[in-house]
C-alpha cells in the first residue's frame, strides 16, 4: 500500500492505472505451466493498521533501552497484543532518539520485537532451536541492504539481493553500526503504521477494486483488448552471461472509472487517498517484473452530455457505446497492432537539449490523442474536451492530423463510416463554430518507423483528405451568411439551430452567437454519420473506431503591422 499523492483524481483527471510487465510465464525464466492468480489493485480509503490489532505501532515510541519484566522496567511504555509491543506513549516527531546506542532497542520493526524477543513471543516458531542466536525471524521482517560482501561471497542475483530490502528491523542503522564501508541504512526515518503522515490511524476499508488474470493463458499476444492488456512488446535482449534471449512486456490499462466491485460507502474519485497491490491465488512462486507503474491523467477531459444529430432514433435504454481517451507514442506503440503507431508526415522528434546527456544524441518521445470509441450509434458522437483561454484572431488557420482505424474486426469500418468534428466556443451546446471532416481508415499493417525521408507510410497512417484544416475567415463568412437569412422566417434558419455550410467534402456547422475572440472551450469528437435522405448509403449501423489525434496547432500568425491616428473634433451645437 501506498499514499496517494494527487487525491482529488476529478479535478486532476486521473483516468487509467498504467503499467508495463514482463511476461512472467516465458520459457526461458518461466514456467508456461504455472497456474497463476490474480493481481488486484484497490483505490481509495485503506485501513493503516497493517497489525490487526486497533493501535498505532511506531517505533520512535518503544522504549530506548531494555524491558525487563522481572523488574518491571520500561513495561508502562509499551502493551503486549496478539502481534507484540506497542508504544502507549504518543511520540511528538517522527524521528528516533539522537542518542546511538538507543537505536537498537527501537529499530526492531512494527511489532516491537527484535528477533530474541520474537523466539520467545512466538514459541511455536522456535521449536527446533536450541541457540537464541540461531534462531530465525519469526515476524519475517528483517532488514539487509541490497549491497553486502555476505552477498558478493554468495555471488547473490538481483532478485536475492533486495528480498529482505523492505524489511522493517534493522532498516535505519547509526553510523557506527554499519557493517560495511558504506551506508548500508534504507531510511533514516522510524517505520510507522500512519502512512499519510496525519498523526492519526486510518482503519476505514472503502476502495475500488479492479482484478487482473494474470495466466498463462491469459498473457499473449492475440489477447490484446481484454483482461486491459492494450499492447505487447516483443525484443531480444543480450544478457550479461552472454544469453541472447527474446523478451515480451505487456502493456495493462485499467480505467479507474469503470471498477469491477466497490467496497464500504466509497462514491466517487473526489478523494483517493491511498492505492493498495497485492497476489491472490498464486500456489507456486512468481516474480512479476514491472518496467512502469503510472496513475495516468490528461489535460482532455471525455464530455458525458448528449451529441445526437437531429432526427428520429429508436428508444433504447441499453446505453452500450463506450469512450476512452488515451495515448499512442513512438516509445511504446511503435509495434502496436493493428497498426503501429509512426510520426505524422513532415514532423521531427525533438532532439533532447539536455548538455547533461553529453555527445549521445537523445530523440524526445512523440505522441498523440488517442479517442478509441465502440458502439457509437448512427447519428451518435463521443468527444473530449479541453477548457482554454486563447485570443486566436491573430491567427488565420488551425490544423490537426488524423488518424483512423478499425478496433473491432467483427464490426468492419469503411471510409466515411465516421468523422471527426472539432467545435470552438464558448460553451459546448449553444454557441460554438464547428468543422466537421469524414476520415478513411488506414488498412491493418506494420509501417516504417524509421525511414523517417519516405512519407509514403506515413501518408497512409495519417491520410491528407483527414487532415484538419479550418480557415478561421471560412468560419466567420458563415456565421455573416447565416445571419443574413435569419430575419426571413421562410429560411428556416434559427439562431438557436446549427446552420450547415459545406467546405468541399468537409462541413462547417454554426449554433448560436459564437466568436473567435472569446473561444473558452474546444471539443474534439467523433461522429457515426447518421442514415438519412443526404447520406443514404450509410448503413445506419452502430460501428467502433479508434481515432488519432495529433500535432493541433494554429498558423498563419498575422504580423502585419495596425495603425493609428488622433483626431480632434470641435463642434457647436445651437437652437
Amino acid at each position: 500500500m501506498r499514499k496517494v499523492e494527487t487525491t482529488d483524481f476529478e479535478s486532476s483527471n486521473v483516468e487509467y492505472i498504467q503499467f508495463w510487465v514482463m511476461d512472467p510465464f516465458d520459457a526461458v525464466d518461466g514456467d508456461p505451466n504455472h497456474p497463476g492468480g490474480t493481481l488486484y489493485f484497490n483505490l481509495g480509503n485503506i485501513s493503516e493498521d497493517i497489525l490487526k490489532d486497533d493501535r498505532k505501532a511506531f517505533e520512535n515510541g518503544l522504549p530506548t533501552s531494555a524491558i525487563d519484566y522481572l523488574t518491571g522496567a520500561n513495561t508502562n511504555l509499551v502493551d503486549t497484543t496478539i502481534w507484540g509491543r506497542v508504544p502507549t506513549v504518543q511520540a511528538l516527531v517522527n524521528a528516533f532518539d539522537n542518542t546511538p546506542s538507543t537505536r537498537q532497542f527501537q529499530d526492531i520493526g512494527l511489532d516491537g520485537l527484535n528477533n530474541n524477543d520474537e523466539a520467545l513471543f512466538f514459541p511455536s516458531f522456535f521449536s527446533g532451536f536450541t541457540d537464541l542466536n540461531g534462531a530465525p525471524d519469526p515476524s519475517g521482517d528483517n532488514f539487509h541492504h541490497y549491497r553486502g560482501s555476505d552477498y558478493d561471497g554468495f555471488a547473490y542475483d538481483i532478485l536475492r539481493r533486495y528480498k529482505m530490502f523492505n524489511g522493517l528491523e534493522g532498516n535505519s542503522p547509526t553510523s557506527d553500526q554499519f557493517t560495511e564501508s558504506y551506508s548500508t541504512s534504507g531510511t533514516t526515518r522510524p517505520d510507522i503504521e500512519d502512512i499519510n503522515n496525519n498523526n492519526n490511524l486510518d482503519f476505514r476499508e472503502s476502495y475500488y477494486q479492479y482484478a487482473i488474470n494474470l495466466t498463462p493463458s491469459e498473457l499473449n499476444p492475440s489477447n490484446v483488448g481484454n483482461n486491459y492488456i492494450t499492447n505487447v512488446f516483443e525484443t531480444t535482449v543480450s544478457t550479461k552471461d552472454g544469453r541472447s534471449r527474446p523478451v515480451r512486456w505487456y502493456q495493462f490499462k485499467i480505467p479507474i472509472r469503470e471498477p469491477q466491485r466497490r467496497v464500504g460507502d466509497i462514491d466517487g474519485f473526489k478523494s483517493i487517498r491511498f492505492m493498495r497491490m497485492f497476489l491472490k491465488g498464486f500456489n507456486k512462486e512468481v516474480v512479476l517484473r514491472f518496467a512502469t507503474l503510472d496513475l495516468i491523467r490528461g489535460e482532455w477531459r471525455k464530455y458525458t452530455d448528449g451529441l445526437l444529430s437531429p432526427g428520429d432514433y429508436i428508444g433504447n435504454d441499453d446505453e452500450a457505446t463506450t469512450l476512452n481517451i488515451s495515448a499512442v507514442n513512438v516509445e511504446e506503440n511503435s509495434e502496436k497492432t493493428p497498426v503501429n503507431y509512426i510520426i505524422p508526415p513532415g514532423i521531427d522528434r525533438q532532439i533532447n537539449p539536455n548538455p547533461s546527456a553529453g555527445t549521445t544524441i537523445q530523440k524526445l518521445n512523440e505522441q498523440a490523442l488517442v479517442l478509441d470509441v465502440c458502439n457509437l450509434k448512427d447519428g451518435d458522437a463521443r468527444a473530449a474536451f479541453k477548457v482554454m483561454d486563447v485570443d486566436i484572431r491573430r491567427y488565420k488557420r488551425l490544423k490537426m492530423f488524423v488518424h483512423a482505424e478499425e478496433n473491432n474486426p467483427t464490426i468492419p469500418l469503411n471510409d466515411n463510416d465516421v468523422s471527426l468534428f472539432i467545435r470552438l466556443g464558448t460553451d459546448f451546446d449553444n454557441n460554438y463554430y464547428e468543422y466537421e471532416v469524414p476520415l478513411s481508415v488506414t488498412p491493418p499493417g506494420r509501417y516504417n518507423t524509421e525511414n523517417t525521408s519516405n512519407e509514403n507510410d506515413r501518408l497512409i497512417v495519417w491520410p491528407e483528405s483527414n487532415n484538419v484544416d479550418i480557415q478561421f475567415s471560412k468560419l466567420t463568412d458563415a456565421k455573416i451568411l447565416r445571419n443574413s437569412k435569419l430575419p426571413d422566417p421562410n429560411s428556416g434558419v434559427q439562431i438557436i439551430k446549427p446552420f450547415e455550410q459545406a467546405d468541399g467534402k468537409n462541413t462547417i456547422r454554426i449554433k448560436g452567437n459564437p466568436n473567435i475572440a472569446n473561444v473558452r472551450v474546444v471539443m474534439i469528437g467523433v461522429r457515426n454519420t447518421k442514415q438519412n435522405a443526404i447520406n443514404v448509403d450509410d448503413d445506419g449501423l452502430a460501428k467502433c473506431a479508434e481515432i488519432w489525434v495529433n500535432e493541433l496547432r494554429m498558423t498563419d500568425f498575422d504580423n502585419e503591422g495596425g495603425w493609428a491616428t488622433t483626431a480632434r473634433v470641435t463642434t457647436q451645437i445651437a437652437d
